[in-house]
């Protein structure tokens, strides 16, 4: 029998049957069949079709798009959902108009180039970082705006955790390449070449991706287009004698970073354009936004990279009244809107309580949004839906919604993204939470004031930069970006696993404190020195041990009472020594005498009142106080602690020092029921610096 083929197309219908003995037949013969079955044949295309190859006995099915264009493959390899022209982009939170003036002006300002100083003009990449929740995302499609309004957006990729695959490296390259055959036509037939010559690209790395697709023909363009503004070589001497003098070059928006899942990808893609942009392969300038992550930090900063790119940061441009203007406007649309508006005062919400929730927000875009989601609900009193969002206690019962889910999740990500020892990670997350509200806290007091090596703190907080501002330098405060965060920790039921009492924080920094300044205290006299350690504990051991006695007087019973006994007397031996001015006066202030007898009261009232004797502390507040109250009657004169102009040498000073510290021994040792009699001014021996120093 004559051979036969035919085309049947899939839109038909029927059915086809074919022999055992056909089908057995046409597997072995499928690769003699498929070279022939278009042999001498030209200009072909066809889509969407099954196809039948007949010959003899044998027949064999081919199923597949097999004859894709070079475009369909490109199309096929992006993903449409991360561009700004996505089917959800209508939906994606934007800038309310007229805010973020200020850093939407220094962007656009870069992306014009009017800043033409050689500086400028080098950073060729833009790194919008900023802390969770900060409006990023809403900045960069604001800024896609603008770009399309000025005829210079080239490509934008958003990547997101929240839809599959873009939070993926993989598709970033082909869908950049993709939109550059839109923004730049005459790219496209480059690119396309590019695919035919090389039909495996899409498997092989971004690198080679990025080269073949998108700097090879913007190469060629840039040679051979006498339609483009970069129609001379980047490199010539020509085009830089007659190039424009400020030439707005096309831009590619990158946002969300931080969201592609792999890490070494992160740093990948920012190498890619750093990397191109160097060797004027990429006539473009990038813009990118995304959390200051380690590896994200560590790439900007990279010396090769560091020199080309402009940093703007989120938290260096105060946001609270553009929050305040969204809420007033926000709020104002969902009274209108609620069944019960007409039954609404005229002056709900009053302008303080918008105020109030523009203060927890604290620059978090997010929370005012997640805020005013929870509240709009028409089936639900409005005012009752703002005060359980604006009053959402610590610790809700198990029937109450949570307002801040979305929030909780963020956070949640975030510290669970960290490689670390979770024990570790929640000790000093919470120790900052509560010593940064007392005193200052950099990286070098946690690390000394938790007896960790140096550098534990910089490591542990290194994926914590969105939330937590950890400055490089180590002696400089640390703090939370947001206030939300806090609540979010003190909440068992929003941090899960992340949750730490605040007694326990409280009740574990007092015994540090403890062990810190009987630290300082046995140490031999030559080798003491104050230090950001003993200042801490000195300072602030009196509000530890006042919230335990407030919130858990057992909890402060728990610590040894030897050690909360050394408390105000380690202190006043500190103070003594490495304050730099002493009189009567001084002393009051330094040793915060007023503080100490309120907490003796108190402990007095709270604890001792509940057995015959007092406790050590009790005793200790008091004779501590008793000293500082008669420090110079008691033959402890200022000239003993301190080495001035008018007290002589070191040695003086060292030898007074010593002698001071054994006078305050001797006060301290004094059985408490001969302290009264000491106290009397007739039994004083008053140690002049003179009789006291040696000459």
């Amino acid at each position: 029998m004559a051979s036969r083929t035919s085309l049947v197309s899939t839109r038909e219908s029927g059915s086809h049957e074919m022999s055992a003995p056909a089908m057995m037949a046409s597997r072995s013969s499928q690769s003699q069949s498929d070279a022939r079955m278009f042999d001498n044949a030209s200009n072909i295309s066809i889509r969407d079709t099954q196809l039948v190859n007949v010959g003899g006995d044998y027949v064999t099915y081919q199923l597949g798009n097999f004859f894709d264009t070079p475009m369909d493959k490109l199309r096929r390899k992006a993903v449409l959902e991360a561009t700004h022209e996505s089917s959800t982009v209508a939906y994606a939170p934007r800038c309310k108009a007229g805010t973020r003036k200020t850093i939407l002006g220094e962007m656009v300002g870069w992306i014009s180039g009017t800043n033409r100083s050689s500086l400028c003009v080098r950073q060729r990449m833009l790194w919008l970082s900023g802390p969770a929740g900060g409006g990023k995302t809403c900045i960069q499609r604001e800024l896609v705006d603008r770009c399309e309004e000025l005829g210079i957006l080239a490509a934008s990729y958003f990547f997101s955790t929240r839809l599959a695959r873009l939070d993926e490296s993989a598709p970033f390259v082909a869908t950049i390449a993709l939109q550059l055959c839109s923004s730049i036509p005459d790219i496209q037939s480059l690119v396309v070449a590019e695919i035919e010559h090389d039909p495996g690209i899409f498997d092989k790395p971004l690198e080679y991706q990025l080269e073949r697709l998108i700097c090879h023909p913007l190469t060629l363009l840039n040679r051979w287009s006498m339609r483009r503004p970069w129609k001379f070589s980047l490199d010539s001497r020509w085009y830089r004698i007659v190039r424009p003098r400020n030439p707005n070059m096309k831009v590619i928006i990158v946002d969300g970073i931080d969201e592609c899942k792999n890490p070494q990808e992160q740093v990948r893609i920012i190498r890619l354009f750093a990397s191109a942009i160097e060797k004027r392969r990429l006539p473009f300038r990038v813009a990118i936004a995304g959390r200051p992550e380690y590896e994200i930090r560590s790439a900007f900063d990279d010396k090769g990279i560091k020199s080309m790119v402009r940093r703007i940061r989120l938290e260096d441009h105060g946001c609270d009244a553009d929050i305040e203007d969204y809420l007033i406007d926000s709020l104002f649309d969902i009274r209108t809107k609620h069944p019960s508006s007409s039954n609404l005062p005229l002056d709900w919400p009053s302008r303080d309580q918008i105020k109030l929730v523009a203060t927890k927000a604290s620059g978090q875009f997010i929370y005012a949004s997640t805020f005013l989601t929870f509240i709009n609900n028409p089936r639900r009193d409005l005012r009752e839906m703002f005060a359980l969002a604006i009053n959402f206690p610590i610790s809700p019962g198990e029937s109450m919604v949570n307002p801040f889910l979305t929030l909780d999740a963020l956070y949640t990500v975030i510290m669970e993204s960290t490689d670390v020892d979770p024990s570790l990670l929640k000790q000093l997350v919470h120790g900052l939470m509560v010593m940064s509200s007392a005193k200052p806290t950099s990286t070098s007091l946690l690390d000394k004031f938790y007896c960790l090596n140096g550098g534990t703190t910089h490591t542990v907080f290194c994926d914590l930069h969105s939330i937590i501002d950890v400055p490089p330098h180590k002696s400089r405060a640390m703090h939370f970006h947001h206030k939300s965060l806090q609540d979010y920790l003190q909440s068992p039921v929003r941090s899960g696993r992340f949750h730490q009492p605040l007694v326990e924080t409280h009740q574990e920094i007092l015994r540090l404190c403890a062990y810190h300044l009987l630290g300082w205290s046995s140490l031999d006299h030559a080798k003491r020195r104050s230090g950001v350690v003993f200042d801490y504990a000195s300072d602030v051991w009196v509000a530890h041990v006042v919230y335990l006695l407030e919130n858990d007087p057992e909890a402060l019973l728990a610590i040894d009472e030897l050690d909360l006994a050394s408390l105000p007397e380690t202190n006043l031996k500190y103070v003594c020594l490495e304050k730099s001015t002493w009189s009567d006066e001084m002393a009051h202030i330094n040793f915060c005498v007023e503080d100490k007898l309120k907490l003796r009261a108190a402990f007095h009232e709270t604890v001792c009142s509940r057995k015959e004797t007092c406790y050590p502390l009790c005793h200790a507040l008091l004779r501590t106080c008793d000293i500082v109250h008669s420090f110079e009657k008691l033959g402890l004169n200022p000239g003993l602690f301190h080495c001035d102009g008018k007290y002589g040498n070191p040695y003086r000073s060292l030898t007074g020092r010593m002698k001071g510290l054994r006078r305050i021994d001797e006060l301290l040792s004094v059985p408490q029921t001969e302290w009264e009699s000491v106290l009397e001014p007739q039994l004083h021996v008053r140690l002049s610096i003179h009789e006291s120093i040696p000459s």
